[in-house]
């Protein structure tokens, strides 16, 4: 079966393509258990093609054990985190 989502690490920039929902939640926690990560992230988030609250959940998740400056977030990603008042948790990363 295809992956609904992948994860791809790079230095420290952690990419995501796909959807990031509760279809794709307990698959993406396997990929990221796999990965060893920085004190230090930086999160692509430009392949994102669909989010729900699974990727509040998730970036919450990591922001726990580090900072993470988001790059390329989306409308609909950014219109959750202002939803759930999260935006001032992250850093972003100008264009």
């Amino acid at each position: 079966m295809k992956p609904l989502t992948t994860i791809n690490l790079l230095d420290d920039t952690l990419s995501i393509q796909g959807e990031v929902n509760y279809r794709s939640a307990a698959q993406l926690m396997n990929q990221l258990d796999k990965l060893v990560l920085s004190d230090s992230l930086q999160l692509d988030c430009g392949g994102i093609t669909h989010a729900d609250s699974v990727a509040v959940s998730l970036l919450l998740y990591l922001l726990k054990e580090r900072s993470i400056v988001l790059l390329r977030v989306g409308d609909s990603l950014q219109g959750l985190l202002n939803l759930y008042g999260v935006t001032s948790f992250f850093s972003y990363a100008q264009d």
